[in-house]
């Protein structure tokens, strides 16, 4: 048996088997490489469309985030457009507050000024007249020449016209003007903010006056009123006084305090017989009289006569020049009337020495009622006062006893005036201009029992003696009223327009000259508001209205 083709025939077997294999795996092969590709195909188009997908879907999350951004960044602009308005508007409220603050407290301090126009401080802080250096006297009210030269300084920088540096802005004051039969002071001020917030107001102030005082001391007075009590307040002249020596029965309404300007001038009175004076009415010598003297006497002539303005009754007024008053005997005293035949009655005595002595007021049962203004005392002859040649006396006194109560003015400029009592409760009514006020006993008491008071007004005073630069004050703020705040200037404008209630009306006259701007307006004499109002715009289409309907 051979075997030689087996073997042979095994290897083609092994060689074809081999080939067999080698020909599957090439087909494997390009089997999976086609599978691959066609995976690789599928798996591209579905990458390439989900791409598409994404990137739309960034490019409207990014629209839609900027969107928001864009409306948060719109909307923080807002919100800072409004907060910085705000600010604004404070930062403008706060200096204009305080522009008419200092122009206030300016006055304050100079109240002698709120008489007089803007244009007039000038001169007056000059003080080359004798009108402007009598004003300054009352200003100076004590102050050290130190002092006094920075109030000057202060005066006219305040008055010129300038802008003054002021926290936040500056300021001005562009006008001032007093109204003496309204007794309103108004005053123009300006102000700008750092940032060109403008204000222009016209602010009108209530002007009050000090009351009439029951005392006024114009001397080297060291002692004081002892423990006499007032009902009313005490000026003093000196400032050397001191005024803790005065005692008030209310010291919450009652004061004392300086005042330094010039007392008012006696009513001239020449030598010998006096003009308008009957014979009989001068040169009256009392010296104790057996029993007591009424005034107006028997015989005796008015010497004028006037119509009172706020009653309208007809007052007499008699007038007596006494040469001497000298009463020392308790019981005896004079009287004075204060009606005649119906008539209320003005008595004055013009006295040229010392007086000592009772004065009783006597008013008429159920008719005209007593006020002090119905008894005037001007006392002459004391050194440094009006010389009258042979009344002159170095230390001339008035010394007064009161029974029960006693009205009256005492003018006795260098004299030195003490009130004593004959009842166990005294008071006198009234108002007293004296050097010095004694209180030893000889002459004055230094009683508690002694209540001194003044109802009077200034008016009360007759109208050829009456008191120059009667402390004024401010009494309060009428509202605030808004000006046009472009092509101001420093003039006297304030008698140019009118005053409206409304802002409306106001700006209604200068619409022509100004229209509404965007400007701090204040809408009352405490608060601020920021306006932007088209109002002849608003006012044409309420006439078209008027009009349609």
């Amino acid at each position: 048996m051979s075997f030689p083709n087996s073997k042979n025939s095994i290897k083609r077997d092994k060689n074809s088997h081999h080939h067999l294999k080698k020909n599957s795996s090439q087909q494997n092969a390009g089997s999976f490489g086609l599978k691959l590709w066609l995976l690789m195909t599928i798996f591209s188009k579905k990458s390439s469309s989900e791409k598409g997908q994404l990137l739309v879907f960034v490019l409207l999350f990014g629209v839609a985030f900027i969107g928001l951004s864009m409306a948060m960044i719109l909307s923080n602009l807002k919100e800072y457009k409004i907060v910085n308005q705000e600010i604004n508007r404070q930062q403008g409220e706060t200096l204009t507050e305080n522009a008419v603050t200092y122009a206030q407290t300016f006055f304050n301090d100079n109240r002698l000024l709120l008489l007089f126009p803007l244009e007039s401080f000038e001169e007056i802080a000059a003080g080359e007249t004798s009108k402007s250096q009598m004003i300054q006297q009352g200003l100076r009210r004590c102050q050290s020449d130190e002092d006094w030269q920075r109030q000057l300084e202060e005066m006219k920088s305040y008055t010129s016209g300038d802008w003054l540096s002021i926290e936040m802005g500056k300021w001005r004051m562009t006008d001032y003007q007093y109204d003496p039969q309204k007794k309103v002071g108004t005053i123009i001020v300006e102000s700008e903010t750092e940032k060109n917030i403008k204000s222009r107001l016209k602010v009108p102030m209530n002007i009050e006056f000090y009351s009439v005082p029951v005392l006024h001391l114009l001397g080297l007075d060291t002692d004081g009123t002892g423990n006499l009590r007032f009902l009313g307040d005490i000026w003093v002249k000196n400032c050397q006084v001191d005024l803790n020596k005065f005692f008030f029965n209310n010291p919450n309404k009652n004061f004392s305090i300086y005042m330094t300007f010039p007392e008012p001038e006696l009513p001239e009175l020449g030598f010998g017989t006096v003009s308008g004076i009957p014979e009989q009415q001068q040169n009256i010598i009392i010296n104790n009289p057996p029993s007591d003297i009424v005034f107006p006497r028997p015989g005796d002539v008015p010497s004028n006569a006037y119509t009172d303005s706020e009653t309208g009754e007809e007052v007499l007024v008699f007038s007596y020049v006494i040469k001497s008053l000298n009463i020392t005997n308790n019981s005896r005293k004079i009287i004075l009337r204060n009606e005649l035949n119906g008539k209320r009655v003005k008595i004055i005595f013009y006295l040229v020495k010392s007086a000592r002595g009772s004065i009783v007021n006597q008013c008429s049962n159920g008719g005209i009622p007593c006020k002090p203004a119905d008894f005037f005392l001007f006392a002459y002859g004391a050194d440094g006062g009006l010389t009258l040649g042979e009344f002159d006396e170095s230390n001339p006194q008035i010394c007064l006893r009161i029974n029960s109560y006693l009205n009256g003015v005492i003018v006795a400029p260098g004299y030195q005036v003490g009130l004593n009592r004959n009842g166990v409760q005294v008071q006198f009514d009234g108002f007293i201009i004296a050097d010095t006020w004694d209180t030893s006993g000889s002459c004055g008491s230094n009683s508690p029992s002694i209540r001194l008071k003044s109802t009077l007004e200034w008016s009360d005073f007759p109208g050829d003696w009456e008191y120059e630069l009667i402390p004024p004050m401010i009494a309060g703020n009428r509202n605030w009223q808004p000006l046009p705040v472009s092509g101001s200037e420093r003039t006297s404008e304030l008698s140019d327009y009118e005053e409206y209630d409304e802002l409306t009306n106001y700006l209604r006259k200068f619409k022509s000259e100004q229209p509404p701007t965007y400007e701090l307006l204040p809408s009352n004499a405490s608060s601020f508001h920021f306006q932007y109002r088209n109002i002849m715009k608003e006012e044409e289409e309420e006439e078209e209205e008027e009009t349609n309907n």
